[in-house]
């Protein structure tokens, strides 16, 4: 077996660790999950691909790559989480792989297996491929292109040939299946940066400017000319990107525009798109350091090599180093998207994942410079960098397990999930004092590899249990008949809807409610604690709560109400 087959071999088995471990074992979370998990339900009882419907209604905020890969899994392993959840894990392997290859082509074989560890290994990367949202397609289509770009030989600006650009191409209008324009108008816009500040021009088609005349006083400046600007977007063979997006993508985006009037179109271009960039979505906003801070945080463990990565990276291009090209491309790659989505007005932290596995590169990057002892920035600074891994997994222990005493139930057990940074971090340390760089190197691997198997497959499951939302609802549907309705009062879960296996109205006044369950004595109904009184007094004398639990990290609790002979009577049905 050769090399670089070991390596991905060992890719895929830690991937699979990191990744498939208790993949199913929880239920699908509040909010995202448990929405795409009911349009999928309502699509295969509608036998409908084209039209996402969520409770009935239109949803407009995502095309259907998310939909289409769960009812993959769904149709090939049956109706679980696990099934739902697979493709989007093994997309996470697979960019791993190819992050893998692309360290390799940018810089050496073992800086791209660090990169793929660390991708791999850290919080949001493995929170987004362990669930079913558009973030782990919408990475792997995008590393994909860029993959293509960059094994077609772009990086050393070669003409783009007319192969290398329809599969690039192609992985972008996936990626506009997934996500939208942003799939193809990021890593455009990162490719036309990095050819724009090229060491020197590139030859590109209708190139006017000499490598003799690159260096000149003034070739900065005309580096953004329109005349420049026109040329490398030539380059990029603009004409075969239409056609290529147009044949993958434009099907569907027409058919769903028909099929609603070009309701989802406008909705979704412009309510979800341009005005998210103009204004905050849904409270989610931040200042202009908002992504820098929460990659410190989705980062971890490798983020507190970041610093370090970049200071090395800005040194290699200021020197001009071998590697100035790739150092190049990766920082254009980061920098796209962490710049365009901190102008952005709606901030959410996954959405500069496709940043990650750049970031991964040039932590890569900085590792085997590290060992090769070619890093100035390195000495003392890895030093603070281990010790800090330790310091905050110590923190993390105690601050989750004082949490997890106060808000899940009593359940101190959460605190373990810093464990193995903090013993981790220390052990790696302490080899570095000894200078043993390659067995520092390897308990700080080891320790990031059990951080996230713990968190997700350990720690998850246990914050699970206190999730009680579904689990009060699938355990009325088990009792009730299939045709027995069950309506909510002003606050409704996705998670409630989805696990209830059927249509839930939801009414915004006590006046909806009476008119229904005059009409529909025998349903029952869902609704806050602190709500009950708005709606006790026009509810059936006879109707009863049946069930509460407590809301998951937030005061109240979820009342069912219903009629209890209800449930006795259809307690001891034998049709599921």
């Amino acid at each position: 077996m050769s090399e670089s087959s070991r390596d991905r071999l060992w890719i895929v088995v830690v991937g699979a660790c990191v990744l498939l471990t208790q993949l199913g074992a929880t239920t699908f979370w509040d909010e995202d999950e448990t929405l795409y998990a009911e349009i999928v339900r309502e699509m295969i009882e509608r036998s409908d691909w084209t039209v996402p419907l969520y409770n009935g209604q239109l949803v407009t905020d995502k095309p259907p790559m998310v939909y289409w890969l769960m009812i993959a899994g769904i149709r090939t392993l049956g109706e679980s989480e696990l099934a739902a959840r697979l493709a989007f894990a093994l997309l996470g392997i697979a960019t791993a792989l190819l992050t893998y290859d692309l360290g390799t082509l940018l810089y050496n074989r073992r800086a791209g297996m660090w990169a793929a560890i660390a991708l791999v290994s850290n919080i949001i990367f493995d929170v987004s491929a362990r669930a079913c949202t558009p973030d782990s397609p919408l990475v792997f289509f995008t590393v994909a292109a860029l993959w293509c770009y960059v094994r077609g030989g772009g990086l050393m600006g070669a003409p783009l040939r007319p192969a290398t650009a329809v599969a690039m191409y192609g992985c972008m209008g996936l990626g506009m299946l997934t996500k939208g324009p942003v799939a193809f108008v990021l890593p455009v816009g990162l490719l036309m940066l990095f050819h724009l500040l090229r060491a020197k021009p590139s030859p590109l088609v209708g190139e006017g400017v000499s490598a003799a005349t690159a260096d000149e006083p003034g070739e900065g400046m005309r580096r953004f000319s329109p005349r420049r600007l026109w040329q490398v977007g030539w380059s990029l063979r603009p004409i075969t990107a239409i056609i290529v997006i147009t044949v993958v993508a434009a099907p569907w985006f027409i058919a769903v525009g028909l099929r609603t009037d070009g309701q989802w179109l406008t909705s979704f271009f412009v309510e979800h798109n341009a005005m998210r960039f103009l204004k905050p979505n849904m409270g989610h906003k931040g200042p202009i350091f908002y992504h820098p801070l929460t990659i410190m945080i989705g980062f971890f463990p490798w983020s507190v090599f970041l610093p370090l990565a970049l200071v090395a990276l800005g040194t290699r291009i200021v020197r001009g180093d071998a590697w100035a090209a790739s150092d190049k491309f990766v920082a254009c790659w980061a920098g796209a998207y962490i710049v365009f989505f901190s102008l952005s007005k709606t901030k959410l932290p996954n959405y500069v994942l496709p940043a990650y596995p750049a970031l991964a590169l040039m932590t890569g990057a900085l590792i085997d410079g590290w060992l090769r002892q070619a890093v100035e920035v390195a000495g003392r600074w890895i030093t603070i960098a281990l010790a800090s891994t330790a310091l905050v997994g110590a923190g993390a222990t105690v601050v989750l397990g004082i949490g997890g005493l106060w808000f899940i139930g009593g359940d101190y057990r959460i605190g373990m999930i810093g464990v193995a940074p903090a013993l981790g971090g220390a052990i790696a340390w302490w080899l570095h004092r000894q200078q043993r760089r390659q067995a520092s190197l390897a308990a700080f691997g080891v320790a990031a590899v059990l951080f996230v198997m713990i968190g997700f497959g350990v720690v998850g499951p246990i914050v699970n249990q206190y999730h009680n939302a579904p689990t009060m609802v699938a355990e009325w549907r088990e009792k009730v008949a299939p045709d027995t309705r069950l309506v909510a009062y002003c606050d409704l879960c996705p998670s409630q809807v989805y696990y209830a296996g059927r249509e839930v109205p939801c009414f915004r006044d006590s006046e909806q409610v009476r008119q229904f369950f005059a009409s529909s004595p025998d349903s029952f109904l869902l609704v806050r604690s602190n709500r009950y009184s708005e709606v006790a007094s026009v509810l059936p004398d006879d109707m009863r709560v049946i069930d509460r639990r407590a809301r998951f990290l937030k005061k109240g609790e979820f009342l069912l109400l219903g009629r209890p002979e209800t449930l006795v009577a259809s307690a001891g049905r034998t049709d599921r």
